[in-house]
């Protein structure tokens, strides 16, 4: 695998698997770039990355949130993908508005979305439409609002000790 930003085999062949879903690609470090995809395109990027003829199959390492900044007006969600094989790592990441953000489940994909998807929609609000049981996996079910978005009874509005 070559260490120039862009040959690697795996983004190459994203860019013939489905050319016009990728708002960027970004090389974070060797062998392993972030890649933002529009919302509408997720689910059949996903789907072509599970088991590609050339690629192998993608394993969902991990899925997270993120809010850049307080005062952003998005939440930022990211698919790790893994091929053991190639040594890589792809971060799959989608932007979506603060207010009522949503976004196709994985989880007939993989599986193992199932509870990840449940942490970010617990602690940020991300609703993840098609999931089969998208209900609290941390907090008590009678918990009141998303803390990872600051809407949590009881924080306070500035940091402190």
């Amino acid at each position: 695998m070559s260490d120039a930003p862009g040959n690697s085999p795996v983004l190459s062949r994203l860019k013939v698997l489905a050319p016009d879903a990728f708002e960027s690609f970004v090389e974070e470090v060797k062998s392993e770039h972030r890649v933002v995809v529009e919302k509408d395109n997720l689910k059949r990027l996903m789907g072509r990355l599970l088991n590609d003829e050339v690629l192998g199959t993608a394993v969902l390492w991990d899925l997270t949130a993120l809010v850049p900044s307080p005062q952003s007006p998005r939440l930022e969600i990211r698919y790790s993908l893994v091929w053991p094989e190639w040594h890589y790592r792809l971060l799959v990441c989608v932007d979506l508005p603060d207010r009522a953000p949503r976004v196709d489940s994985m989880t007939g994909i993989w599986p193992s979305a199932d509870w990840l998807e449940r942490e970010v929609w617990d602690l940020y609000g991300v609703s993840f439409e098609g999931h089969p049981d998208l209900r609290r996996i941390l907090l008590p079910e009678d918990f009141s609002g998303h803390p990872h978005r600051g809407e949590a009874p009881g924080l306070p509005d500035e940091p402190g000790l």
